[in-house]
């Protein structure tokens, strides 16, 4: 019968086993060797639990680990935000439109957006089915210098780091 120290070691390389188990041939082959050991039956159920409770850890860790990366990640797209919107103060306290420093360009680019101020006011032509403004045509109307009810087009400046 194999020392503690020994059906340990042989846990240890069922577990490297299942890590790159693929096919049901290598888990077949697992089950196999688990079969095999050579030790009794409380043994055997108890280091099988043991090892079932480290995958299970295992599990969690990765779970664990997921969720920190993902705030990790929430964290630092906030950063950047505010890093963002520092420059973009700035330049608007220093009044410029555009500074080169470095390797970088830090400029505003114009954009457009249609704001609609009262969706019902709209003409049905300019609504989707959903009662939602159809900013697009909206902006292609107003564009064209047609009327359009209930809607407007404000002009922006966005920060451009390229």
């Amino acid at each position: 019968m194999p020392s503690l120290y020994e059906l340990s070691k042989d846990y240890k390389e069922l577990q490297a086993m299942l890590e790159v188990a693929e096919t049901d041939e290598d888990m077949e082959a697992i089950q196999n060797t688990l079969d095999m050991l050579d030790c009794s039956i409380d043994e055997k159920i108890e280091n099988t639990a043991m090892f079932i409770r480290n995958i299970k850890g295992d599990i969690q860790a990765f779970k664990d680990e997921a969720k920190r990366m993902q705030a990790k990640a929430k964290t630092l797209e906030n950063m950047t935000e505010r890093l963002k919107n520092n420059i973009d103060h700035v330049m608007k306290e220093n009044q410029l439109t555009e500074k080169k420093v470095g390797q970088f360009k830090c400029y505003y680019k114009e954009s457009e957006t249609v704001e609609i101020d009262d969706l019902y006011a709209l003409p049905e032509e300019f609504r989707k089915l959903t009662i939602a403004a159809d900013k697009v045509a909206i902006k292609k109307a107003i564009k064209a210098e047609q009327e359009v009810s209930g809607a407007r087009i404000e002009k922006h400046l966005n920060l451009q780091i390229g």
